[in-house]
């Protein structure tokens, strides 16, 4: 049967095929077939009745009258019967309209309910690289369903249903105003922001998958303001005080009080973050080569970590991992969400380590790693070290963020200082205090003799220079010493010469003409002994 409507001509029909035994046979659903805005033949399933199959033509007949007239409406300027009609199209119908060019993606996004966007949102997460990385620990999972849910929150506190709102109706400002509203009602800053940089992704992704062409998040605010906490770096009387109580405690989250302590202590000794811990395995480790790998899967910056192990914690995992099977994971911990804050809380708890100091620093578990820098820190590891072992992506981070210092550790820097009043007492002791002319002649008398040189001698004969020769035959034997070269005030000259035109290098009593920088002077046949020796060598 066909019928035409204006210019658009419509058949409606059911489809006949044949069955494995060779019948032929009528499909269940009703289709339609028509010519498009560009003249092409089209079919489509359309409905199980024939007089929904009519009705379903007639709205497709009228986006093709409008392609044909040159009004690419958008889905929420479509007159209202055709968008609810739009609205409740079967996802395959959609896609099917919007390839063969009758809807665009805009539109068909436009038509799409809130929660039909972040459910193609969450699902885009999961399908991304990251995530596909970080499958295996589930973290993909957790986290797409979070943001889900943050985004989900804002715009239903902002008053828009996911399930029956859409794009179009999302104001920015109204999501704004909520947004300043929780933070009026104490939410943190650091999270109000988590808040408006998911929103601001959602809607870069919608733009970018075009789905939209406008982003109504770009313009949220920033919000900025004291972290909501602090960590701090135990002591090393608390760190005692935790493997102590941990060891002794009971069953916590499926450990027990010794593979707790040993799960702290490699926290403490690696840096390694709680879902790095909770993904090792037996194979994990070489105990005979001294080192933990962490996959790259499973690590932050998505690069694979080998990293060292202090031989009293290999003999520790050694007894630990004995009995497990190279899959089995090293400590029980689980593969879906970990408690490890409060675990960490629990044995604080009973080891008398307060949780929250006196300046509001927290020791969660992620304090450990905190620890774990502080502590190379403190031994005076090389900051670059430091950062290689933390795998941070700058020094930054390494020494502003996670090295904590404490008052002792001030203190000792400054008792490293040098000794100030020590070149006084110096003085003091050899009887030289505010007599530097005497300090000087003691200088003079205790220099090397240029004698203790290969091919110097103080009189120009054995392995003389020519250029010293000379002057030892000009100067006469009334000058061949050098208590002849004196100033005008009877003390050592050491300045410059202006027979040589050169410097004259310090010398002693009987001693012959130095040679000019640079020349003549061989390795020392034994080292110079008194105070110039440091000058010497």
């Amino acid at each position: 049967m066909s019928s035409k409507t204006g210019r658009f001509s419509l058949r409606v029909f059911k489809a006949t095929y044949r069955d494995r035994a060779g019948k032929p046979r009528e499909s269940e659903l009703w289709y339609i077939e028509f010519r498009d805005h560009v003249g092409r033949r089209r079919r489509m399933p359309a409905a199980e009745s024939r007089g929904a199959a009519e009705a379903f033509g007639a709205q497709v007949g009228r986006l093709v009258q409008q392609m044909r007239d040159g009004l690419r409406l958008t889905a929420d300027r479509q007159p209202e019967d055709l968008r609810f009609w739009l609205e409740r199209l079967p996802s395959g119908a959609r896609d099917y309209l919007c390839r063969i060019g009758l809807l665009d993606q805009a539109q068909e996004a436009a038509i799409l309910t809130l929660r039909e966007h972040l459910e193609a949102f969450h699902q885009a997460m999961l399908d991304g690289t990251a995530s596909r990385r970080r499958a295996k620990r589930g973290t993909a999972i957790r986290h797409a369903d979070k943001t889900v849910a943050r985004i989900t929150a804002a715009l239903t506190g902002a008053g828009f249903a996911p399930d029956a709102s859409h794009w179009p109706e999302i104001d920015g400002d109204r999501v704004a105003e909520w947004l300043r509203e929780q933070r009026r009602q104490g939410l943190s800053a650091s999270t109000a922001e988590s808040y408006r940089r998911t929103l601001l992704y959602f809607g870069e992704w919608m733009v970018n998958r075009e789905r939209a062409t406008r982003h109504p998040f770009r313009n949220l605010p920033r919000f900025s303001g004291p972290a909501a906490r602090e960590r701090r770096a135990l002591a090393l009387h608390e760190i005692s005080a935790l493997l102590q109580a941990a060891e002794a405690g009971p069953r916590r989250t499926r450990l027990t009080g010794p593979a707790r302590a040993l799960l702290y202590r490699l926290a403490l000794e690696t840096g390694l973050r709680a879902s790095e811990l909770q993904s090792l395995t037996r194979a994990s480790f070489d105990l005979d080569g001294a080192t933990v790998t962490v996959n790259a899967e499973h690590t932050k910056n998505h690069q694979r970590a080998d990293l060292p192990l202090r031989a009293p914690l290999v003999a520790l995992l050694r007894a630990h991992l004995a009995n497990k099977l190279p899959t089995a994971q090293a400590f029980a911990l689980g593969y879906g969400e970990w408690r490890s804050a409060e675990m960490l809380r629990a044995d604080l708890k009973a080891a008398g380590v307060p949780y929250q100091d006196d300046s509001g620093r927290v020791a969660d578990f992620h304090a450990l790693r905190h620890t774990f820098v502080s502590n190379l820190a403190r031994s005076g590891v090389h900051p670059k070290t430091a950062q290689v072992l933390a795998r941070h992506s700058t020094i930054e981070l390494t020494m502003g963020t996670y090295t904590h210092l404490r008052r002792d550790d001030e203190v000792r820097a400054i008792e490293s200082l040098p000794d100030l009043d020590a070149p006084a007492r110096r003085e003091a002791a050899t009887g030289t205090h505010g007599r530097p002319e005497v300090l000087g002649q003691l200088l003079g008398q205790n220099q090397p003799n240029t004698a203790d040189f290969h091919g110097l001698s103080p009189t120009g004969r054995q392995g003389e220079s020519p250029r010293n020769a000379a002057f030892a035959a000009k100067a006469g034997p009334d000058q061949k010493n050098s208590d002849s070269l004196k100033s005008p005030e009877g003390q050592p000259s050491c300045g410059f010469d202006p027979h040589l035109g050169h410097h004259k290098s310090l010398r002693r009593p009987g001693d012959g003409h130095a040679p000019r920088h640079g020349r003549n002077v061989i390795a020392a046949s034994a080292p110079p002994s008194g105070p110039l020796q440091s000058w010497a060598a």
